[in-house]
């Protein structure tokens, strides 16, 4: 796609001065400058989530999968991360076998740079009603 965007003549030269020392296009530098500024400023907005534990007893039953991972695709076209309902209810339980395993994962996923979600049943397997 074209556009016309208006720069000061000396952040031109400067961008135009960069790009010729990296041996690549302004467009490419200003396509990896707006990049960068955009994950830098969404990630910026985030604050560190601390998880709760539960203190209730039990969990999911013997032998069930623990797998964390379902992907999908994201608002910017990237993978989505959905937590199984075992998966959540191991990191939150303390007294489960996989706590940490699951814990750990989990606070990486809610407090790292992917996007991430979870169904309204899911959640009905964790949350109790």
């Amino acid at each position: 796609m074209r556009t016309t965007i208006r720069l000061s003549d000396d952040l031109l030269h400067r961008a135009k001065k960069k790009a010729a020392e990296q041996g690549r296009t302004l467009t490419s530098l200003i396509e990896e400058g707006l990049k960068t500024m955009l994950a830098e400023s969404r990630a910026a907005k985030r604050t560190r989530v601390q998880l709760p534990i539960s203190k209730a007893s039990g969990g999911t039953l013997p032998g069930v999968d623990t797998e964390p991972i379902e992907r999908s695709a994201g608002p910017d076209g990237g993978a989505v991360i959905l937590p199984d309902v075992n998966v959540l209810v191991h990191a939150f339980r303390s007294d489960s076998g996989d706590h940490n395993l699951c814990r750990n994962w989990l606070d990486g996923v809610v407090n790292g740079d992917s996007w991430y979600g979870t169904s309204p049943q899911v959640l009905s397997g964790v949350i109790p009603g």
